[in-house]
Parts: C-alpha cells; structure tokens; sequence
C-alpha cells in the first residue's frame, strides 16, 4: 500500500500554500501535486519544479519515486542535487538553452503577454534571498540559480496576463538580469554581462520602470570603464542621470555622478571627475541614502570608495587613502565585496607612494577576502597591483604577497 508523502504536505502548509497555489506556482497540475503527496511517482520534471518552488531537495521532500522508469534513478538524484545550493534550487538546464536565455527574452518582450500579485512578489522575494547569498557563496556559484530563475520569469510573460502583472514581471525580469549581469561582470566576460545588461534595460522600458532603466544603463556603464574605453561610457550615464533626475531617489543620482566622475578620472579629466564628486557629495550631505533602490545601497560610504579610486586614477595617492581610509571605518561589516575593493586599492595607493610593506600588506587582505567573496574583479585587480609592484619584486614584502598568492593557485 502507497504511504501519503506527508513531507511534501507539510512543507507546502509550512509554507501556506494550498494544492492550487503550488499548482499554479509550479506551472504544474492540481493532480500531479496530488499524486506527489499520496506518494504515487511523477516526472523529473514535475520533480524539479516543485523543488525549485519549495527551495527544498528532493530528500527533503521525500520525492523518490519517478514516473518514467527509464530514468537512471542515480542520475536523477544527482541531477537535482547539483541543482541545490544552501536549500536553493540552480537550474542547470538554462546553460543549454539554445538560443541564449537574454536572447529569448528580449524576444519575448516584443510580444503580447496568468500570475497574481502574490505570485509576483514571492519570486521577486526568491531573487533577492539568491542575492544576499552572495558574500557568503560568491558571486559564480549564484550563476544557475539566477538563469532558472530568470527562465521562469520569461516562461510567464509568454503567458496572458493582465497590464498590472505583465509590468510587474517585466520589472522582475530585468532586476534579474542585472544581478546575471553583476555576475558576469565580476566574472570577468564582459560581453556576456553586457547582453544581460541590455535586455534588463528593454524589460525596464516595458515595464515603464524608469528608475530601473536609469539603475540599468549605470550598470551597463561600468563594462566600458573596466576595459579601458571610458568615453563610450560617458552618453550612458548621461541618458542615466537625464532619467533619474525626472524619476529616481537622489542617491541613485549621486550614484550615476559617482560612476561618471570615475569615467573621467579615467580620461585624465581632473575638472569634471571633480565637480561630478561635489555634486554627488553635496546630495548625500542633503538627503543621506535612500536605502537598498534595486540593490544599489549607495551611501557615503560607497561614495568615499569611488572618490578615493577617481583620486587614485588621477595618481592623487595621498588624498585617495584619505577617502579610501574614511569609507573603511565606516562600511557595514557585511559589504565584504566592496571592502575588498577598497584595500585593494589601498594597497594600490600605498604603491604610488612607494610604500611596498604597506601595499603587500593591504593586498595580502584583500585576497584574504576573496576567499570568502570568490570575487574575480577583485582578484584581477589585485593581480594588477602585483604588475605594478615589479620593481620591488625582491623584497620581503612582495614575496609574502607571492607566497600567498601561489599557496591560494595550489588550492583551486
């Protein structure tokens, strides 16, 4: 005789949702939900779906049994625990996606697109739990997660919905594909991150969510700056500002100022980098921060990291540890990214000043952070502090940064 699949039940209740709602959130039947709690087998897929939704294994359901016969059971399992990272399920079908999962959006948005406002919510409150995961997993291992996330947020707007909901979904979409794109920003390819970054900014025009398009372009802006071609970032944030001035918070617009003002510095434009800085300086001075807008928390304290790099790109050294020493004392002890930034380019700055025992000491911190963030744009940059330390590559102070660096290579 079959025993009911009493952990599924109670994990759905747990989670107040009824048969229907899980149905409906899963894009699954009311009888597959009812065949997975009386215990009776269904499909991979059907099993995937629900653990994806629940955040939860497959063991931890208690979902053993496959309909299809002809799945390898093995397989199965470890399929779907691949899938898991603390208790929250990575699609890694999205990767085989053909054509590229942005490109099926931007598709998508060009055609007329049932989820509720519940619904919305709670995928929308899935994708900022993922975030928060990320000092403490790394940005990478969020990779899979986001993709099927965003996966399922493409397959709805292929469905009817109402104006309401389809705007809510096209908000959703791009806040997702702006946190892919910070991926693989921070992974270093660049080209993918700014696919990601241009389909946010179609689905944010969908949406009629101006601040988020505004949020989109600034982030955008940073793949031109990173490789060395920063005036093509400049009429990004210009179009950037012009929107957040008429709609946005004003610390997204000392925000977008502070970006630019780094894009100028990078351009040896000492005059516009730094009225940019008072303009951002003097809004923060009047309204403070408006808090988390789309995962830009920007505060005087990220504001001092972005003066102490346009001081440190101007070779400015002593008044870029001045900021950069300012942001340190006063950044929240769980940024552990942007702080890694910051000694980096401490360490950066100590270098200028030729004070290599400080400079290794700094770098030395900030890959001891990395270990936690798995950050690739701080190890590049770091890597990037050690080619300018060549000169003194025989002193103590550099063969302790090389020590550490060589003992990290031999772990990976």
């Amino acid at each position: 005789m079959q025993k009911n699949n009493s952990k599924l039940r109670k994990e759905r209740l747990r989670q107040g949702l009824t048969q229907v709602r899980l149905a409906a959130k899963t894009g699954l039947s009311e009888e597959t939900i009812q065949r997975a709690e009386s215990g009776k087998g269904i499909s991979l897929d059907s099993i995937e779906k629900i653990c994806a939704c629940l955040g939860k294994s497959l063991e931890q359901l208690d979902l053993l049994k496959i309909e299809d016969e002809g799945v390898n059971r093995r397989e199965a399992n470890k399929k779907i625990a691949a899938g898991l990272v603390g208790g929250l399920f990575i699609a890694t079908s999205s990767d085989l996606l053909e054509p590229p999962l942005w490109e099926r959006l931007s598709r998508t948005l060009t055609r007329s697109s049932n989820a509720d406002e519940e619904a919305v919510q709670g995928l929308r409150q899935i994708a900022k739990s993922y975030w928060l995961l990320r000092t403490s997993i790394g940005y990478r291992s969020l990779l899979g997660g986001f993709k099927g996330h965003l996966e399922t947020v493409e397959q709805l707007l292929r469905r009817p919905q109402s104006s309401a909901t389809y705007k809510h979904l096209c908000s959703l979409a791009s806040e997702t594909a702006q946190y892919i794109g910070a991926i693989y920003f921070d992974m270093n390819d660049y080209s993918t991150a700014k696919a990601y970054y241009k389909v946010s900014i179609e689905a944010a025009k969908e949406a009629e969510n101006h601040t988020l398009c505004a949020v989109g372009l600034g982030r955008m802006s940073s793949l031109p700056i990173y490789t060395d071609n920063p005036h093509e970032a400049i009429p990004l944030l210009r179009e950037a500002r012009r929107v957040a001035r008429q709609h946005s918070p004003a610390s997204i617009c000392a925000w977008l100022a502070s970006i630019e003002a780094e894009a100028h510095a990078h351009l040896d434009d000492e005059r516009a980098c730094i009225q940019l800085l008072g303009y951002a300086e003097r809004v923060l001075e009047r309204v403070g921060s408006d808090g988390n807008v789309h995962e830009v928390n920007f505060n005087y304290s990220r504001f001092l990291g972005y003066k102490g790099t346009c001081h440190l790109r101007l070779e400015k050294s002593s008044d870029a540890l001045t900021a950069l020493k300012e942001s340190t004392s006063l950044i929240d002890a769980s940024s552990v990214r942007q702080r890694s930034i910051i000694i980096v380019d401490s360490a950066e700055a100590y270098r200028q000043m030729g004070e290599i025992e400080e400079a290794s000491k700094h770098a030395i911190q900030a890959l001891e952070l990395t270990d936690l963030t798995k950050s690739d744009l701080v190890l590049q940059r770091l890597l990037k502090v050690r080619a300018d330390m060549q000169p003194w590559e025989t002193t103590k102070y550099v063969k302790d940064f090389d020590a550490q660096m060589a003992l990290r290579a031999s772990l990976t």
